[in-house]
């Protein structure tokens, strides 16, 4: 299954908006879990474990140890691309 990334689009929230338009490139403000994430690289969640664990993407810090691995859709672009995929 192929989830298209590019008609996607995602909304800083409203306070948020001026602050993140100058860290945080559009394409990267919406974080996807690790389901979604697996999903949209097209393989298993065990194997997308497995390019964490080697390093091939990584989690998105999270204030306040929050225990949630969150991607971004840029790096699962980046890694699809890696690929050679059609992200």
């Amino acid at each position: 299954m192929t989830i298209q990334t590019s008609t996607t689009r995602c909304a800083a929230p409203k306070a948020a908006t001026k602050r993140a338009s100058k860290t945080v490139p559009i394409a990267d403000r919406c974080l996807v879990d690790e389901v979604t994430a697996a999903q949209m690289v097209g393989v298993s969640r065990t194997n997308f474990r497995r390019f964490v664990a080697a390093g091939l993407i990584a989690p998105v810090a999270l204030p306040f140890s929050i225990k949630r691995n969150l991607y971004t859709r840029g790096a699962i672009d980046q890694l699809v691309s890696g690929f050679g995929g059609d992200a």
